[in-house]
């Protein structure tokens, strides 16, 4: 006499071969996927970065669009405010010198000399917390997500838009007093354009 074999459950077997190769093609599919677009917007970024004109002239008629929709929708004054807070932070990064530099600005001011800037001098450029083109991406991003959210209703949330705009003008009137005082402490200058070349025959 035999002993009866049981006879197998199909649904609790194991994934089949074929089943998690199609998962992992599917997982390697999405991150070949993730890494062409990462490479495609950083080409993008690469050559654009050439026109700075162009590029602050499309910031400013994407700024216009999300005055616009500010404007027609009369709500969303949260969401503008959050805008201009990223605006000022940006900002202020750019006219902030980066960490190297200014650890030089500080050797500087304790031992009471100044960077060379002039002509006769080797000339020291103002190297920047924030680049201009990470500013830029920077403003476009915030823009556009603020655009966005100008779509949601959910977003609108109840603040006085007199607060706001009060807060926010204090706010940046603090930051630009305590800007201009460390600057004036380490007397350096966020908008000096560089050395000028002096060609021959031009007067010195």
């Amino acid at each position: 006499m035999t002993d009866d074999v049981a006879p197998t459950n199909s649904n609790n077997s194991s994934p089949s071969f074929d089943e998690l190769k199609t998962s992992l093609l599917k997982k390697y599919d999405l991150e070949d996927r993730y890494f062409v677009a990462k490479r495609k917007y950083r080409i993008l970024m690469d050559s654009v970065t050439p026109y700075r004109q162009q590029r602050w002239l499309a910031f400013f008629l994407l700024f216009l669009v999300f005055v616009g929709r500010i404007y027609s929708t009369e709500a969303f004054a949260f969401v503008c405010y959050c805008v201009l807070i990223v605006y000022l932070k940006n900002l202020m990064l750019y006219l902030q010198p980066c960490d190297s530099y200014l650890a030089e600005l500080e050797i500087a001011v304790e031992n009471d000399f100044v960077l060379p800037t002039r002509e006769n001098d080797e000339f020291k450029p103002f190297e920047r917390k924030k680049p201009e083109m990470e500013v830029w991406k920077s403003l476009m991003r915030t823009t556009l997500t603020g655009i966005l959210c100008t779509f949601f209703s959910i977003l609108d949330f109840d603040f006085n838009a007199f607060v706001l705009v009060g807060y926010f003008l204090f706010v940046a009137v603090v930051l630009f007093r305590a800007k201009m005082k460390h600057m004036q402490y380490f007397k350096y200058s966020p908008f000096d354009l560089g050395k000028k070349v002096q060609y021959a025959g031009e007067a010195s």
